[in-house]
């Protein structure tokens, strides 16, 4: 749970027998850190702060929760119609929609 409060938890029987809970027991255990990373402020990572298990797959999803694209080792960013390149702060190819939005740029 991310903050103090409660913890509401429902119950059901599907069958005809009556059933019983005692001595019921919430524990909380926390699990092993897998990967940690930092980024700058545009999204780039820092490689020097950046914590991995061994042994563990990568996970792609990070800055936004978009997916790093690995290919031809260009790092980018998937969000979607186009893709994002963090070491720069810049986008790779110009917004389809932007004459629809000129007010907002």
């Amino acid at each position: 749970m991310p903050k103090s409060g409660y913890f509401i938890s429902y119950y059901t029987n599907e069958t005809d027998v009556t059933i019983y809970l005692d001595n019921i027991v919430l524990s909380h255990r926390s699990g092993p850190l897998l990967q940690e990373s930092d980024t700058y402020a545009f999204g780039g990572g820092i490689d020097a702060l950046e914590i991995r298990s061994f042994g563990r797959a990568e996970n792609k999803y990070g800055y936004n929760g978009k997916e790093k694209q690995s290919d031809l080792g260009l790092e980018w960013l998937d969000y979607g119609a186009r893709m994002y390149d963090a070491q720069v702060g810049r986008w790779g190819v110009i917004d389809n929609l932007s004459e629809n939005y000129a007010s907002a740029s």
